[in-house]
């Protein structure tokens, strides 16, 4: 009895020491830096039409997913940080990095349900390599590959609105009667400016002709 007591006590007090190891390892392992760094890029949007009229208005969502585990994205996302951009603009990301470490991101265009346009279907992927150097975490190689798995410099997303010649035809019978509307306002006021005019024309004859009797 007294040396089954003696073996558990034994093996309670090694599971213990072991513990205590793993735990003093990973403490002095885990390396916490006083500040991080920030990587900061910049994707554009480009939108065209086959038309004379002023370019669509239309929002357009893109994500920026974390592939790597544990890759941080803006605001503190998880998973995905998505956003949305406007006819011919352009977006600053920015991500802060705690640690060292081989990230990588896609970068792409939600599918949208907007009519007459067809949207840039490219997906970029973007490696982010983060190492310390001399106590502090530094930004050691960065590299964007798009669909062609080509290295480029940019992100930069082309979306192209293809007016059919039906809707530009009512586009076009649209834009006519908003002018005729617009003129036919114009003489609606120049009528009323006429008419005040020689109402105040007679009252003033009138009033001189008084003076004069």
């Amino acid at each position: 009895m007294y040396n089954k007591i003696s073996i558990k006590l034994k093996a309670l007090f090694c599971f213990s020491l072991t513990l205590a190891f793993l735990s003093v390892f990973f403490l002095f392992q885990t390396k916490v830096y006083a500040k991080g760094v920030d990587y900061s890029f910049v994707m554009r949007q480009n939108v065209s039409i086959n038309s004379p009229y002023s370019k669509p208005q239309d929002s357009f969502e893109y994500v920026l997913e974390a592939i790597s585990k544990d890759a941080p994205l803006p605001e503190a996302r998880k998973g995905t940080y998505n956003f949305s951009l406007k006819a011919d603009e352009k977006k600053q990301i920015n991500i802060e990095y705690q640690k060292p470490g081989e990230y990588k991101y896609k970068l792409y265009q939600n599918k949208t349900d907007i009519k007459n346009v067809n949207q840039d279907k490219e997906v970029y992927t973007l490696f982010i390599k983060i190492i310390e150097k001399d106590g502090q975490l530094v930004k050691d190689e960065i590299m964007i590959i798009n669909s062609s798995n080509k290295k480029v410099e940019e992100m930069n997303f082309h979306n192209i609105y293809k007016i059919t010649s039906q809707e530009k035809a009512k586009n076009k019978k649209n834009s006519r009667a908003i002018v005729a509307t617009g003129i036919k306002e114009n003489f609606i006021l120049l009528i009323l400016i006429v008419l005040v005019a020689t109402r105040l024309f007679i009252l003033i004859n009138n009033s001189r002709d008084k003076e004069k009797v």
